[in-house]
This record gives C-alpha cells, sequence and structure tokens, in this order.
C-alpha cells in the first residue's frame, strides 16, 4: 500500500487504489496488529494504520453504538473484549468526550461492564480522592441524566476503593461522597443559582453526615474537600488533540451545494473545515463516516460570487489550478479545475464561510 495518510493532501499526487480508501479484512487485521499499544494518539501511527483508526473515531463520534461496531470490525477490538474496549476508549486521543459519556453512562449491561472496566484504567493507588475525582472527570464529560451520572460515580468508587482500601471503609462510602461531590461542584459553579442559595461548607459538611455506616468523615477531609471544588472547578480537560483525527471538533461543518467541475451541475454536500491541516472535506451525507472528496486549502483564496450572494468561489491566490480530490472507483483522483463555486444557504452564511475558510488558508503551514 502506498504511504502517507489517505485523507492526506500531501498525496494528491498519488493515484491510489480501490483498497486504500476501503481497507480490506486483511489490510484491518495488519493494522490493528501495528496498533500494539490500542488507543495511542492516531498521530503517531504508521499512516495505514491512521486512516483505520480515523474511520473509527468518527464513526463514535457520529454515533457510540455505531463507532463500537466499527472499532471491533477493524481489529482493534476483539469480539465481547469489553476490557480491551474499555483501554481503547480511555486511550484513544479523538474520541468526542460528550458522546463518550453518554455512551458510558448507558444501562446496557455491555455498557456497565465496559464502564467499571474503563474506570479501572486510572492509576488511582496512592491519590487523594479530589485529585483521583478530577483525574476520571478529565476525559469525558458527564451526561446530564442523573441515573447515568449516578452509574459512572459507582464505577469511579469500586476502582478508586479497589486501589485504595484503607482510604474509605467501603466502596458505597467513595459513592455517596462522590455524588455529593459532583452535585457541589454543579451547585458552586452554576451562574444560575444565586450566590445567597449556594451551599455553604457548614450544609457540605452535614449533608456528608453519618455516610459511613452511621458514622461521620472527618471534618477536615471534607472541609478541604468542599474548599478544592469551590474554588476549582472540576472540568473536562479540552486538550489540542481532542482534534484527535481529521474531521473532530471542526473550526466549521455544515450543508452547501457544490458545482461540478465538467457538467455544472449542483450536488448537495456536507461540507467539513478542518485546521489539521487547513483543509475543506465534503461527504454525501452528514453522517458518513469517509469524505467524497477535499480541498487543501494551502494557497487557496475564498471570495462571494458577483453573481449570486450565497455563492463562494475557491480560487489559487497565485494562479494556476486548485488543488482537489475526490474517491472514485478507481481510487483518489486528483482535479484539475481553476476555481470552485459552492452555494449556501444564505448569504450570512456564505460570509462566514468566506471568513473561515481565508483565516484557515493563512494558517496552513504551507500558506503565504
Amino acid at each position: 500500500m502506498p504511504g502517507g495518510d489517505l485523507h492526506d493532501p500531501a498525496r494528491l499526487s498519488i493515484h491510489s487504489s480501490a483498497d486504500d480508501y476501503e481497507p480490506s479484512a486483511a489490510q484491518l487485521g495488519e493494522a490493528a496488529n501495528r496498533h500494539s499499544s490500542v488507543g495511542r494518539n492516531h498521530r503517531d501511527l504508521d499512516p495505514e494504520t491512521r486512516v483505520v483508526m480515523d474511520r473509527s473515531i468518527r464513526a463514535f463520534n457520529i454515533n457510540p453504538r455505531r463507532g463500537v461496531r466499527v472499532i471491533v470490525e477493524s481489529g482493534f477490538v476483539e469480539e465481547g473484549d469489553d476490557e480491551g474496549l474499555a483501554r481503547f476508549l480511555a486511550a484513544t486521543v479523538g474520541l468526542n468526550k460528550k458522546k463518550l459519556g453518554e455512551w458510558l453512562g448507558e444501562p446496557d449491561d455491555r455498557n456497565v461492564e465496559v464502564l467499571f472496566n474503563y474506570a479501572r484504567t486510572y492509576a488511582f493507588e496512592g491519590v487523594g480522592f479530589e485529585r483521583a475525582f478530577r483525574m476520571y472527570l478529565s476525559r469525558f464529560e458527564l451526561p446530564g441524566e442523573s441515573q447515568k451520572i449516578d452509574r459512572i460515580m459507582e464505577a469511579f468508587a469500586a476502582a478508586f476503593y479497589d486501589q485504595n482500601p484503607s482510604t474509605f471503609s467501603s466502596a458505597d462510602v467513595v459513592h455517596v461522597l462522590a455524588f455529593s461531590a459532583i452535585m457541589l461542584n454543579t451547585d458552586a459553579h452554576n451562574d444560575a443559582v444565586p450566590k445567597s442559595k449556594k451551599m455553604t461548607e457548614e450544609e457540605f459538611i452535614n449533608n456528608n453526615r453519618g455516610i459511613d455506616n452511621g458514622e461521620s468523615l472527618p471534618a477536615q477531609l471534607l472541609s478541604e474537600l468542599y474548599q478544592g471544588i469551590v474554588n476549582n472547578e472540576i472540568l473536562t480537560t479540552k486538550e489540542r488533540d481532542d482534534e484527535g483525527n481529521l474531521f473532530t471538533d471542526p473550526l466549521k461543518e455544515g450543508w452547501m451545494r457544490k458545482q461540478g467541475g465538467i457538467h455544472k451541475g449542483w450536488s448537495k454536500r456536507w461540507f467539513i473545515l478542518s485546521g489539521q491541516p487547513s483543509t475543506l472535506f465534503y461527504f454525501q451525507n452528514e453522517n458518513d463516516i469517509d469524505p467524497k472528496g477535499f480541498f487543501p486549502l494551502e494557497n487557496v483564496e475564498a471570495s462571494r460570487s458577483e453573481r449570486d450572494e450565497k455563492q463562494i468561489e475557491l480560487r489559487p491566490k497565485m494562479g494556476g489550478f486548485l488543488k482537489s480530490a475526490k474517491y472514485e472507483n478507481s481510487g483518489l483522483v486528483t482535479g484539475n479545475h481553476k476555481k470552485c463555486i459552492l452555494k449556501c444557504p444564505n448569504s450570512d452564511e456564505a460570509q462566514r464561510w468566506v471568513e473561515l475558510l481565508n483565516e484557515s488558508s493563512q494558517h496552513h503551514p504551507n500558506g503565504r
């Protein structure tokens, strides 16, 4: 298989085979075997494995249930290996943290099993409660449903107590304290709650009185926990690598119509503007995993059309041909057109697209 990321504009001069884009079962297996440390940053992977990983991440971020199937079918995790899936979800960069939290909190038996295995991937031994709790919640976003939150807190409690059995008398105590801590975090940092109504330290301590089989936890422990949370909100960590794959956390996405290069007909496409690197991808449908094609934005200028205020024209700044590529049955095919015309739903959208496209072009590693 030719080297290079198959969604990477640097490969525009290479005509790849159809198998490059839709990996065969053998290729999937080879790629998974090379991914020896399941869940690494996809940018550290070899090009072939990165393509397979890219598809798996996007599939999960669109629909986690479907994404899990793609992860298994791609060979990264064996069917029924809940522990392996937990390790994959815990370590893979680029998974949407909100979708991850929602999926982990689902009540299905498999989700619960993966959740408890997921919590066990953390190194909590010898770590204090508050620090461990922050570590746990840094990788995903808590769902809004209280039953899902409770399951996620229960998994944390089991993992924390298992690694620190002498800190609290039982996992149930950790579970109650964890749920209480997240309630305090919400109360303390929710602007909708008036300052006069926010929970005081005394109220927090009283709320946790008797949670240890009728006994109370040390007041100093609860006081330090209260002060720590009130003064420093527990947040999901926003990493730069949350942009993990080419289609995660895009600069902009939405429907536009694209004019054909030869026949000049209009096709409705879902566009994603990625900043890693600066590239405009288009898909046939919003939830498709694989793009139909893309435009590298190196030395590209976007402008509003004089004929129609809803239209955008993409042209090379230095003249010549506009770099583009699309996937056909024969593989990756490069374009040789002097411009591309896109049509937005309204003029405001067109203006916003133009601004972001030009800004992205300027930040392209090879932009002028």
